[in-house]
Order: C-alpha cells, then sequence, then structure tokens
C-alpha cells in the first residue's frame, strides 16, 4: 500500500523519489529494488 501510494505521488510530481526515501527511511536504491520486484510475474513453483 505504502509503495502504490508513493509511486503515485511521484507519478503526480508532487514529490521526488528522494523525498519519498527521506520521509520513509529507505534508501533510493532500495526503493527501486522493491519497485522491481513488485512488477515481476509472480514465480511459480513445479
Amino acid at each position: 500500500m505504502t509503495h502504490h501510494l508513493t509511486e503515485s505521488a511521484i507519478n503526480a510530481k508532487k514529490a521526488t523519489v528522494s523525498q519519498w526515501c527521506r520521509v520513509l527511511g529507505v534508501s533510493r536504491s532500495g526503493f527501486y529494488a522493491a519497485r522491481q520486484r513488485l512488477r515481476k510475474p509472480e514465480q511459480v513453483s513445479p
């Protein structure tokens, strides 16, 4: 949920990624890594 709200605010240009990362207490690289993980399709085990 937090990630979705952050993405919405960034897309609406209300805040930069750096500003959100500072507020949330996460690194920019961590933010982008989490975003990439969320966008990958789920892996199904055989």
